[in-house]
């Protein structure tokens, strides 16, 4: 947790410092109020920064078994040209490995089968 914010929510427990904290009572108060955080978003920095973005080929397109087209045979998509948003914490670096492992495995056994 950042310094700002982990003062902050030690201050809004009633803590003086982290040492202070040291006890259960102090520490299932501090994490009640971490896990009731919200907060504005008051501004983003652009495309440049941005972890994930959203748009792509929508998913009622895509043969989600195998990542191929419905609407054109032999094209396959995976990672973040698919219209998927998920929350950070890696799950859109996980739909992009799943999604590759699919297309990949998938199109290996067309050219077995053929």
């Amino acid at each position: 947790m950042p310094a700002g914010l982990a003062g902050y929510e030690l201050a809004k427990a009633g803590a003086k410092n982290a040492d202070n904290c040291m006890n259960d009572f102090m520490l299932e108060k501090i994490a009640n109020l971490m896990k009731g955080l919200k907060f504005t978003v008051s501004g983003v920095k652009g495309w440049k920064y941005a972890q994930c973005t959203s748009g792509g080929v929508p998913t009622v397109e895509i043969n989600m078994g195998t990542m191929e087209s419905k609407i054109m045979r032999g094209l396959s998509f995976a990672g973040e040209i698919i219209d998927y948003d998920g929350p950070c914490g890696g799950h859109n670096l996980n739909n992009a490995w799943i999604t590759g492992i699919k297309a990949g495995r998938a199109m290996a056994d067309d050219i077995q089968n053929s």
